[in-house]
């Protein structure tokens, strides 16, 4: 099994860091028992920018689509979505606008 999760947000200057976290979970058959594996690693970033832009890295600093993260996580979409208002706020507040 391979599920693709949202990590705790960092803020860091004009942008909130999400990360994506990868969990790998198998088992296998061995003779007369099983052998279970489980792995949590990192998958990638979302930096969603104060003025509400988005750019999504992988792990190598390769920037990859966010609608293939958007496609695998529906509930990605959604907190994204509660960012943008207080990313927006924020960038009004301080003067920023669009960069």
């Amino acid at each position: 099994m391979r599920v693709l999760e949202i990590g705790r947000h960092r803020r860091v200057g004009a942008w909130t860091l999400v990360p994506i976290e990868l969990t790998v979970i198998g088992s296998s058959p061995i003779e007369t028992s099983s052998y279970l594996y489980a792995s949590k690693s990192p998958h990638a970033v979302v930096l969603v920018r104060d003025d509400g832009a988005h750019l999504v890295l992988d792990t190598e600093g390769r920037e990859i689509p966010l609608a293939g993260l958007l496609a695998e996580m529906p509930g990605l979409k959604e907190e994204l979505s509660r960012l943008r208002p207080a990313t927006t706020r924020r960038a009004r507040e301080s003067g920023q606008g669009n960069m």
